[in-house]
């Protein structure tokens, strides 16, 4: 019998939070929150739903994947503190992963790529890349917090050559930057999954490859 290799993806620093359940590289289930800020309690709950529905115990768990640095205070904490304790429990690999640079996933350019995240109507996270072969070398910037508005100006301002944009209000990623009435003349790509999606299969294969989600 071989053995699968099961990864726990778990998203609470943005909105309701979600949860992937990512088994052999690929997701087969997830858990999508419905409050404004996810609560220990309620991600656990999800996390069982999500094993018992697909008939996996926590011993089976291989790795448990948080995110970190850009989100919300209180729901990063509330992932990095829950992933650490389920961890050292079930003794499986613990990491923490930026949601930013985990929507590079599945991206097989080279160049300059700015990804970004909804906070609110109003507000965005965002964080500029370099990668070379399709791979990532590094990040031009620290993970950044600003105005919708202060984004427009800055992808007028400056070159890039493909722009990752997640709308936590719409629940999709999307290269097409008329969803937020941006001036770009690059190619559209919809990447339509949960960001405990993008945590935990940039986990598995951390680097930019061919065909979009």
């Amino acid at each position: 019998m071989i053995r699968k290799n099961v990864v726990l993806a778990v998203e609470t620093a943005f909105a309701g939070g979600s949860i992937s359940l990512i088994v052999n590289d690929c997701e087969i289930d997830r858990w999508v929150g419905v409050k404004e800020i996810s609560k220990s309690e309620d991600v656990l709950l999800g996390i069982a739903k999500l094993l018992k529905r697909n008939n996996f115990e926590q011993i089976n768990i291989d790795a448990i994947v948080v995110a970190k640095e850009v989100g919300g205070s209180t729901g990063l904490r509330i992932g990095q503190a829950l992933g650490r304790g389920l961890s050292k429990s079930l003794n499986c690999e613990y990491k923490e992963i930026s949601v930013l640079e985990s929507l590079l996933i599945k991206r097989n350019k080279n160049g300059i790529i700015i990804t970004a995240v909804m906070i609110n109507k109003i507000e965005v996270f965002y964080e500029v890349f370099r990668t070379e072969n399709g791979v990532l070398s590094q990040s031009l910037n620290n993970a950044a917090r600003c105005s919708l508005e202060t984004l427009k100006k800055l992808l007028v301002q400056i070159y890039y050559n493909n722009f990752i944009f997640y709308d936590l209000q719409n629940e999709y990623a999307s290269d097409n930057l008329s969803e937020i009435q941006l001036f770009s003349d690059k190619k559209n790509i919809n990447l339509r999954e949960s960001l405990s999606t993008y945590l935990g299969l940039y986990f598995i294969a951390p680097y930019i490859y061919e065909n979009d989600i």
